[in-house]
């Protein structure tokens, strides 16, 4: 359940920061003409509307299906494990109640030289009550343990394909935003960038604002 808030978290900050840029270049487009920056900014504009439109998709779609798969395939699931786990732990605590009964009867037995018929019938009645409940929460173990350890099996696995899922849809949201803006586009920034091209633009348009 953490690692899916987490991962939520990290989604709506990756999404503030999109909006915060887009934000930033339309407060700047708002202030420059396209022949001061020869259309950069309608440029910068695109690109700003097309990762908040990704990231929001990430958010809104991506994110949600894997939420919705971890809470019934994982989250659902021990939840009613805790709920079987809880029952057993109830006959456990059952169980510690009857061994001091049956102590206490034992040890009046034992006080009093072989005490009275009626705290006899008493201890036997514990120890009969105590044989049961340790064979029904004998039972009930050796049934538990496999179904456990299968639960767990198969939460890992889901925690597997929910990561893959997630991150495969995610990557297919990131692959159309490229194909929006278009790779070439991209590939030329990345080569201009190498070059440090990029880095003297970026200086040179923040010297003429």
């Amino acid at each position: 359940k953490e690692m899916v808030e987490n991962l939520g978290r990290s989604c709506s900050s990756a999404h503030a920061l999109c909006r915060g840029m887009a934000s930033s270049v339309s407060r700047f487009s708002s202030r420059t003409s396209r022949n001061e920056t020869g259309g950069a900014e309608l440029d910068a504009e695109v690109i700003g509307e097309a990762m908040v439109g990704a990231s929001l998709g990430v958010l809104d779609d991506a994110l949600q299906r894997a939420e919705k798969r971890i809470q019934t395939r994982v989250l659902a699931e021990l939840d009613v494990e805790i709920n079987r786990a809880r029952e057993l732990f109830a006959g456990l605590e059952n169980r510690k109640k009857v061994v001091s009964d049956a102590s206490r009867y034992r040890r009046r037995m034992d006080e009093s030289y072989g005490g009275s018929g009626d705290t006899a019938g008493k201890l036997k009645a514990k120890e009969q009550e105590l044989a049961s409940i340790s064979r029904e929460l004998l039972s009930v173990l050796r049934k538990a343990v496999p179904k456990r350890a299968a639960l767990i099996e198969s939460c890992m696995l889901e925690v597997l394909l929910f990561q893959r899922g997630f991150f495969m849809e995610s990557s297919k949201i990131i692959e159309n935003l490229v194909d929006t803006l278009g790779s070439d586009r991209l590939a030329a920034y990345g080569r201009d960038l190498a070059n440090g091209s990029s880095t003297s633009k970026v200086r040179s348009s923040a010297a003429s604002a």
